[in-house]
């Protein structure tokens, strides 16, 4: 593969992690009013479902292996929790792991049973 198409594939997945680990610098990091989210839903771990899920599609698009782009999403969601536990005001928390495996397990198994059964119907 040439140097372009390298860049071309695996760039916005630098890109995005890059995105990442400057959000979680932040000390402070408020995504609205809380209250009124937590009577729907714990909002934060749906961000970071769909944080992580976003991560494992483009890890998709360059990779097309959805075990690797699930492995390497998992690894990079331990790795910036923590990276969160030494950011003053964050913490590291486990259970925001857990909603970014979920997050990027919906993708890759979506993405799995989506080209897999093209592939048994076309053959």
């Amino acid at each position: 593969m040439s140097r372009g198409g390298r860049l071309s594939r695996y760039g916005p997945v630098v890109a995005y992690c890059g995105l990442i680990f400057f959000l979680s610098a932040q000390s402070e990091f408020d995504v609205g009013p809380k209250v009124l989210w937590q009577l729907v839903f714990d909002f934060d771990k749906v961000t970071h479902a769909i944080e992580y899920g976003v991560l494992a599609a483009l890890l998709l698009r360059a990779t097309q292996r959805p075990a690797l782009s699930l492995l390497s999403t998992f690894a990079y969601g331990v790795s910036d929790e923590v990276h969160q536990y030494f950011v003053p005001g964050r913490t590291a928390s486990p259970f925001d792991a857990l909603a970014d495996l979920t997050g990027a397990g919906l993708v890759c198994a979506l993405w799995y049973f989506t080209f897999t059964r093209k592939k048994r119907v076309a053959a």
